[in-house]
């Protein structure tokens, strides 16, 4: 069982399992901070909640507050942790990625989830897996799951449904349930490494940091509809609009539902990019899904 934990950790209903045979952090962000604390060091101090005393911990790439705190966590219950760049580390390669752990390296071919951020996942999951001997994983099977992962809403390219019709032969509809700043940096890189006009469709609940989430992306968006998410506490279509417009975000406008939106799209060229909420996320794919 692969059990991922919802919210923090500490009190994370999830957070039920007494001794696992490892646990994984991966990195650390700003996000749900009405829950868990306005500093990284408090989000960490949440998350490090799922480490168990004498079972390894696997950490991914963490700034250096968090590293304390997790570090300070593992030694107060005797819990082995593998930190990234010192215990282990990868390099992306040209068509490979090389891992290296434990005195020992391999390599494994590029995930097929878009995004750099998701080599340094792949290579993180790999060093879990390579080390207990609990999962006799082999090499092959490795590099078949990096090619056969599959993840709705990171990065996905939708093929089919309304808005994928509505586009037409204008370029790819891409969508993403990033709703916080981490996630607004993985989004710019891809756009970055993927340089194309892009209209960003975007609904965001009210407890998010709009702004944090949209200034990233401002300078690679050509074009920005704002909509509310129906069912939910979200920011409405014209309040989300003024905080892209405050963000740097140059043609904005806003439509009363994603179907509205899609009659505004007629003289819009490149990618569609729908992204800002796991909830709008999930209305989109039970029509394109």
């Amino acid at each position: 069982v692969l059990l991922e934990t919802g919210l923090g950790g500490r009190l994370d209903a999830s957070n039920v399992i007494e001794k696992p045979i490892a646990t994984v952090i991966t990195p650390i962000d700003y996000d749900h901070m009405e829950f868990l604390g306005d500093t990284l060091a408090k989000i960490a101090a949440e998350k490090a909640g799922i480490i168990k005393r004498g079972v390894p911990c696997f950490v991914g790439s963490q700034p250096p507050e968090v590293r304390e705190v997790l570090k300070r966590v593992a030694r107060m219950q005797e819990a082995p942790i593998q930190l990234h760049t010192h215990d282990w580390r990868y390099e992306a390669k040209g068509d490979h990625i090389v891992v290296e752990h434990a005195a020992k390296a391999w390599r494994l071919p590029p995930p097929a989830l878009a995004g750099a951020h998701q080599h340094h996942n792949a290579a993180l999951a790999s060093v879990v897996a390579t080390s207990l001997p609990q999962l006799p994983v082999t090499a092959h099977a490795l590099s078949k799951a990096m090619l056969a992962a599959r993840w709705p809403a990171r990065l996905q390219r939708l093929e089919h449904g309304p808005l994928v019709d509505a586009w037409g032969a204008r370029g790819e509809v891409v969508l993403d349930g990033g709703h916080n700043p981490s996630a607004a940096h993985v989004i710019r890189d891809w756009l970055i490494q993927n340089p194309v006009p892009t209209t960003l469709l975007c609904g965001m609940m009210k407890r998010k940091d709009a702004a944090g989430f949209l200034q990233p992306l401002a300078p690679h968006i050509s074009r920005f509809i704002a909509v509310p998410i129906p069912g939910n506490d979200s920011y409405s279509a014209e309040e989300l609009a003024e905080i892209a417009r405050a963000s740097g975000m140059q043609e904005v406008c806003s439509a009363s539902m994603v179907d509205d939106a899609v009659t505004m799209l007629d003289d819009a060229n490149g990618r569609l990019l729908i992204a800002g909420s796991l909830f709008l996320a999930g209305e989109v794919l039970k029509n394109h899904s």
